[in-house]
């Protein structure tokens, strides 16, 4: 039949599922028909034409419509990317000409979701169990099993494997060559599943017939391999969905968690690019970070629970009550230490030496006891006018000045010693407001 002259929808899609069909591609021929039944089911109109269905204002009604049916966007994104690729050919045959954009507006891309993997531990329940009592159910644990030990390999390639694919084999779902290392126990498992036949053709004993047959066999045999799974995970006790792809996020996880490179698991699994692969490791990744995050939450709030948390307010106080025993013995030393400047100021200006004023202190004389008075007491009153002898340890070679002169620099003292005072006065008034800024600070 000439392309040319079909312009419904029916009869072209028609013709490129028997196309897909005689090329092996049976998978294929469903995703046309399942997707031509959508659009029937959308538009009511059985004879639907192609100049109807590639509108710009169709297409965006009937992804609106599959949105609205409850399908997830990756769902929806298969049955747009179906089309295109409807369109794509209707192009090529000259039946449509080609729209720039058409598709741009619709999404085509690829949500990622959530992929489950067992854990280690629960890997580990599956061969430890007894499944003598219930051959189908041990049958399934082993083809699962297999599958884990042949790096993931997915169930319709295990299928399809056949005797001379043992060390490597080409996935059906890209084309990739896959190289595979069979241990002992893959080969044990492999052992339990093998036919006994040497004609066979595949290496399990499951796809028998050839073609679209063998496709229908391959439907059947994964259906019935899902619905085991579910079974033996509610025998096992396990609270993971068992699905056919469950393995390959199995040991893709498990290898990435004990040291492989992203390369190496790619190259494994058979990926035609690393982004595939990381989008197996995310819920890993995911998990990781959960992990993460309940470790800083447990360290936060263990003293909570444990009740061994002091109360902020509490804290507070306490350090405003150290605050202040700070600043008072700060202020007893700043005190302490202009007495003493005082002090030593005053003998040196009658050019004593300081041990005069040491004297004085553990004689218990008034720290204000002018120099005159010290050296009166200390060595008896002043006789005729002339300076008082002074003991040969307390000596110096400057002479003593005159009363008038004495009274005059006790003067200038005084003033610089108030400059002095007010100037530490001002600095400890600003220390004191800074202070306070940081206890308001502190409590907030």
């Amino acid at each position: 039949m000439n392309l040319k002259q079909q312009t419904e929808m029916d009869e072209f899609v028609s013709s490129l599922s028997a196309g897909a069909c005689s090329a092996g591609h049976y998978r294929k021929r469903g995703v046309y028909r399942s997707t031509l039944h959508r659009v029937k089911s959308f538009s009511g109109d059985v004879h639907l034409s192609l100049d109807t269905v590639f509108a710009p204002r169709f297409l965006s009604d009937f992804q609106e419509h599959l949105l609205m049916d409850g399908l997830c966007r990756n769902t929806v994104s298969f049955y747009i990317n179906t089309l295109r690729s409807v369109h794509g050919a209707a192009v090529n045959a000259g039946i449509l000409p080609a729209v720039p954009g058409l598709f741009s507006p619709l999404f085509t891309g690829h949500t990622p979701t959530q992929k489950r993997a067992l854990s280690a531990g629960a890997v580990a329940r599956l061969p430890a169990a007894d499944l003598s009592s219930c051959p189908r159910l041990e049958r399934c644990r082993d083809m699962f099993m297999a599958s884990l030990c042949l790096q993931g390999i997915s169930f319709v390639d295990l299928l399809y494997l056949s005797r001379g694919d043992l060390l490597a084999y080409t996935r059906r779902k890209t084309g990739t060559q896959v190289t595979v290392y069979v241990l002992d126990e893959a080969r044990e498992y492999l052992s339990r599943l093998i036919g006994s036949g040497s004609e066979a053709r595949y290496l399990l004993p499951v796809i028998t017939l050839s073609g679209e047959d063998g496709y229908r066999q391959y439907q059947s045999a994964l259906h019935l391999f899902n619905k085991q799974l579910k079974t033996l995970a509610a025998h096992l006790g396990l609270s993971d969905n068992l699905t056919s792809y469950v393995t390959r996020h199995t040991w893709a996880t498990l290898a990435h968690h004990n040291g492989v490179g992203v390369s190496l698991v790619s190259q494994a699994m058979g990926h035609t690019t690393e982004k595939t692969t990381r989008v197996y490791l995310s819920s890993f990744d995911r998990k990781e970070l959960k992990g993460a995050n309940q470790a800083v939450l447990d360290a936060v709030l263990r003293p909570i629970r444990e009740g061994t948390v002091t109360d902020v307010r509490e804290e507070v106080v306490a350090s405003l009550r150290t605050e202040e025993r700070e600043e008072r013995k700060e202020e007893r030393e700043e005190k302490r230490e202009e007495i003493n400047m005082d002090l030593n100021a005053g003998v040196q200006g009658d050019g004593i030496s300081q041990l005069i004023r040491i004297e004085a202190i553990q004689a218990g004389l008034p720290l204000r006891t002018s120099v005159s008075n010290i050296l009166l007491y200390v060595n008896g009153k002043v006789v005729n006018g002339n300076p008082p002898v002074i003991p040969c340890h307390l000596c110096v070679n400057t002479p003593l000045r005159s009363e008038s002169g004495e009274e005059k620099e006790k003067e200038e003292h005084l003033s610089r010693a108030e400059r002095r005072r007010r100037e530490k006065e001002q600095r400890k008034e600003q220390e004191k407001q800074m202070r306070q800024k940081k206890r308001k600070m502190s409590v907030f």
